[in-house]
């Protein structure tokens, strides 16, 4: 949200931070809501004022090389799944974007004003817009807030059988979706929910009910990098 739709009350509202991942410090573990334990610190990094956004990181593993082809379609579909909730629910958003840094030099990420010191990185982002979600009298369920967080990793296996809950994706150093995780963990809190895991499945079945318009928006995504709310809600519409 992702992106980020981001949240605050039952309704969801915007915060103005955003996760990335620090280096390897460490906290005393917590117990998270599938029962395992976490014991890794995040950094947070401010965004200029005004600016709401969720992302999504996806960092080469060193037992494992990640195809930078294969990346940037993972992040496709991780913010396509992110978005595709929100259209779901008719919540505005701004739009959502990928962005993919190959060099090995530091980088500056465009627009968003910080640095990023991995160059094995492929990030995106669903910029959330809290005037029109207030305007337009939005209201977003926790449940269903609980599900967009999840949306994310859900759009990865897209075309898996089943979905797969596996922790790597969520939690360490290399996690993919670490943010979503403490979102979604987060609000879990509040309903006194126990698992993620049983709403990481619907978020999958939603996907699966929405195929072929998750689908579409990964393809002009991968074409443009960037698709307005608009946008979004023109290929929504079509299929």
């Amino acid at each position: 949200m992702s992106h980020k739709s981001k949240k605050a009350a039952p309704e969801a509202t915007s915060g103005e931070s955003v996760t990335t991942k620090s280096a390897e410090s460490q906290e005393q573990p917590t117990t998270t809501p599938d029962g395992s334990k976490d014991n890794e610190l995040v950094s947070y990094g401010t965004f200029p004022a005004g600016t709401t956004v969720h992302t999504h990181e996806v960092r080469g593993s060193s037992m494992k090389p990640i195809d930078p082809v294969q990346r940037r379609l993972d992040t496709a579909r991780h913010e396509a799944g992110h978005a595709l909730p929100l259209l779901v629910h008719n919540i505005p958003f701004k739009n959502v974007e990928i962005l993919v840094h190959e060099s090995v030099d530091i980088t500056m990420v465009p627009n968003l004003g910080y640095v990023l010191e991995d160059g094995n990185l492929s990030l995106g982002l669903v910029r959330t817009d809290k005037i029109a979600f207030i305007l337009q009298g939005c209201r977003f369920a926790c449940e269903d807030q609980i599900i967009q967080a999840l949306a994310g990793v859900a759009g990865e296996q897209i075309e898996y059988e089943k979905p797969i809950w596996n922790n790597r994706d969520w939690k360490g150093r290399n996690a993919r979706a670490r943010f979503d995780y403490e979102d979604a963990k987060e609000l879990a809190s509040r309903l006194a929910i126990r698992s993620l895991r049983p709403y990481f499945r619907q978020a999958w079945e939603l996907l699966q009910q929405h195929k072929a318009k998750h689908t579409a928006i990964v393809a002009a995504l991968l074409d443009k990098g960037l698709l307005t709310y608009t946008e979004c809600l023109e290929i929504w519409r079509a299929q």
